[in-house]
């Protein structure tokens, strides 16, 4: 059986614990499925070491960066495809 806590309004007493997120809830259920889509997140980034050093966004091949990379631009002053990989 589940104890009903009285809420006030607009309060949201369910905070998200990672520092760069700051989301809040107003039911512990909510909170705990978008603890489960950070965990996603997670294995996602672990799948995808190439990262675009233009938005950020991972891919599981060099070649996939590089076709996205071509669509967004280069930072790189000659031309050149900057490819950045995470090892963990």
């Amino acid at each position: 059986m589940s104890k009903m806590v009285p809420i006030k309004a607009g309060e949201r007493p369910y905070k998200c614990h990672l520092p760069e997120c700051g989301r809040a809830f107003i039911q512990l259920s909510n909170l705990q499925q978008h603890l489960r889509n950070h965990d996603a997140q997670v294995e996602r980034a672990k799948n995808r070491p190439f990262h675009c050093n233009i938005c950020g966004k991972g891919f599981a091949t060099e070649s996939s960066l590089r076709t996205h990379t071509s669509k967004v631009g280069t930072t790189a002053e000659d031309g050149e495809i900057e490819v950045q990989i995470s090892l963990g």
